[in-house]
């Protein structure tokens, strides 16, 4: 498994709410293993803007596939 970068889309747990996992994009990628996700529909989304950065640890995987 790679370690997420910037622009990867990434299934990850919700750091406020146990078990929910959720679909964000990774924006940027901090040297202590923490990482500042983003939902593509910014105005709709609930992301670090709201709860911060998440850890590596939260990240579930990488999304690999998409259907447009």
């Amino acid at each position: 498994n790679k370690r997420p970068d910037t622009g990867d889309i990434v299934l990850v747990l919700h750091p406020q709410r146990p078990g929910f996992p959720m679909i964000k994009r990774v924006t940027a990628v901090l040297d202590d293993d923490r990482y500042f996700l983003r939902g593509d529909n910014a105005s709709q989304s609930t992301d670090s803007r709201d709860f911060g950065t998440v850890a590596g640890k939260q990240i579930i995987g990488n999304v690999i596939c998409r259907f447009p």
